[in-house]
């Protein structure tokens, strides 16, 4: 871990083609720890997430048809 962290601990199951994903990347060497793993993972599905905001937010007919408002004003 880079910075000073409180820690905590969750068990987790995992399936078994998880797991293989994970023991993959850790004999590629560039992970130390399943942990480092999980973390980046979870980093990057942060970072798809603000994206697809960013996305909706940018893209205003895109996120009316999300929400079916642009349809609604078509038909009147």
């Amino acid at each position: 871990m880079k910075k000073s962290q409180a820690l905590t601990t969750m068990k987790l199951t995992l399936k078994p083609e998880h797991q293989k994903l994970i023991e993959a990347q850790l004999n590629t060497g560039r992970y130390a720890n399943p942990d480092e793993i999980i973390a980046e993972a979870l980093q990057l599905l942060s970072k798809c997430d603000r994206y697809q905001q960013w996305a909706i937010e940018f893209d205003p007919p895109k996120s009316s048809l999300k929400k079916g408002i642009f349809l609604k004003r078509r038909r009147n």
